[in-house]
């Protein structure tokens, strides 16, 4: 007949234990997963903000009359480049995508 004791098999503990096992490694991903996301749409949001302002930059730059509430002009503005004295207009533009998360676009456009 059968002889039950030689069964081949896995006892109630080493599937319990292989459950916790396999249920620790779901979370840490699943929680790996979740941040990525959050990361990606955070990355996302920076590079729309990030060609908005450069798309105000180039008008800003192309039309000396272009103005808006986020961009600062600083005519004869000064620069010291390798012992050199550049003039020219300070250009800047800072637009802000999330609570404490900002976009600083900043060119120097010599006469």
């Amino acid at each position: 007949m059968f002889d039950c004791s030689k069964q081949a098999g896995f006892t109630l503990v080493e599937v319990l234990i292989a459950t916790a096992i396999f249920l620790l490694i779901a979370l840490s991903l699943s929680a790996l997963f979740i941040n990525s996301y959050r990361t990606i749409g955070l990355a996302g949001n920076r590079g729309t903000f990030v060609a908005e302002a450069q798309q105000e930059m180039e008008r800003a730059i192309a039309d000396d009359t272009y103005q808006t509430d986020e961009l600062v002009r600083e005519d004869e503005y000064e620069i010291v480049l390798f012992g050199r004295v550049f003039t020219g207009t300070l250009v800047s533009i800072e637009k802000q995508y999330s609570e404490n998360r900002r976009v600083h676009y900043l060119t120097f456009v010599a006469e």
